[in-house]
């Protein structure tokens, strides 16, 4: 069986679907996690254990932490935000958003804990829409500033 080639149409499109489907993630997330932070509670935590996870790449670690919240009660947490190098360690003061309907679902303070999905899905979004744009009209572009020779007629 012959491969064949996928059409520069084909190769445009994915990368403007792909971007469009981004740039709807983001745009969710961005929503949520506004909406997290606006309506959260604060408290103030202390991280108790680091957990390894196998990443992609190697291993990561994400902080496991306690906190009390408005009532007193005590809450652990472990955070679904895990990085390589460790942003934290054991011991370590950390600030905490939870909501009170939920404190299991408390995030750190962070930026990326809070913003980490939207700011990436945003920078796949700024890069695949525009280069499949660029791809799907670049004959359209290359014509624009292609220059002819000027006819010379003989009189």
């Amino acid at each position: 069986m012959l491969f064949k080639r996928p059409s520069r149409k084909y190769i445009a499109g994915m990368m403007i679907g792909g971007g469009s489907i981004c740039a709807l993630i983001a745009l969710v997330s961005v929503l949520v996690s506004w909406h997290f932070v606006r309506s959260a509670a604060r408290a103030n935590g202390r991280v108790i254990q680091m957990v390894e996870r196998d990443g992609e790449h190697g291993k990561l670690y994400a902080p496991v932490f306690i906190f009390r919240d408005s009532s007193g009660v005590e809450h652990t947490v472990h955070s679904d935000t895990a990085s390589d190098p460790p942003e934290h360690r054991v011991g370590d003061s950390v600030g905490v958003l939870y909501s009170p309907q939920n404190p299991q679902g408390a995030k750190t303070d962070r930026f990326f804990s809070l913003w980490g999905l939207p700011f990436v899905t945003g920078l796949l979004a700024a890069f695949y829409l525009p280069l499949g744009l660029l791809v799907w009209y670049w004959p359209c572009i290359i014509q624009r500033f292609r220059h002819e020779p000027p006819v010379i007629h003989a009189a």
